[in-house]
């Protein structure tokens, strides 16, 4: 076998190493498993005893966005009522905040690395919890959801 044979063997087996690690460690935390759906957007994965709910007063919230967590997870506001969301990237990547249920679909803003958005919308007249989430492949996965309690 040659040098240049050789080489080549070399070569080709380090690429192999490098996308097995690369596969392993980019690997998001839910691959493989199926997508379950949220009917109506309710029935959230959080557990409401050990999260604290944020009570909306005046109808304003900031939403703050990082990789990994959203602040506040939970919070609650009255049925029918306005509701003003400021969703602000506190990092260095762009999210996308929006809602499972259908009835929200409209309620979405994408926000620029370091930016902020501003979203005004109705809040549904059914009571229940509501789970929203940053949209961005692989981002819910690492803890960027979190419930909007109707009272």
């Amino acid at each position: 076998m040659n040098k240049k044979s050789l080489s080549i063997i070399i070569a080709m087996i380090l690429v192999v190493v490098v996308g097995i690690v690369l596969l392993v460690l980019l690997k998001p935390q839910n691959a493989g498993q199926p997508f379950s759906s949220r009917p109506s957007g309710q029935t959230p994965p959080l557990q409401a005893t050990s999260i604290p709910t944020v009570k909306v007063q005046g109808g304003n919230l900031d939403v703050k966005l990082q990789l990994g967590t959203l602040n506040p997870k939970r919070f609650s506001v009255k049925a029918g009522s306005q509701l003003t969301l400021t969703v602000i990237s506190a990092d260095v990547y762009t999210h996308v905040f929006k809602f499972v249920e259908p009835r929200l679909q409209n309620v979405f803003t994408s926000v620029d690395a370091g930016g902020r958005q501003t979203i005004t919308f109705t809040v549904p007249s059914q009571k229940g919890e509501y789970v929203f989430y940053c949209d961005v492949p692989g981002h819910r996965g690492r803890g960027e959801e979190g419930v909007m309690v109707v009272e």
